[in-house]
């Protein structure tokens, strides 16, 4: 999961978007072009997650329909 997260350090009244790819891990972050252009940079950041869930759980489904189908065909 994505989000965007402000800096939690007291005294900061400015701060520069960070997104950050969840677990949280310092290496998983992505920082946006601008201030104005981070909820864009969060809406493709999910969608890129999503599809790649997607395309894993299509293949898994189709992995497990392939095997159903061979069992059953193997079975007398």
């Amino acid at each position: 999961m994505a989000s965007l997260d402000s800096p939690t350090a007291p005294g900061i009244s400015q701060w520069y978007p960070v997104i950050y790819l969840r677990p949280q891990d310092p290496e998983r972050r992505i920082r946006p072009p601008s201030y104005e252009g981070a909820p864009l940079t969060l809406r493709v950041a999910s969608m890129e997650q999503a599809a790649k869930r997607l395309a894993g759980n299509l293949q898994r489904a189709w992995v497990e329909q392939r095997d159903l189908e061979l069992a059953s065909t193997a079975t007398p």
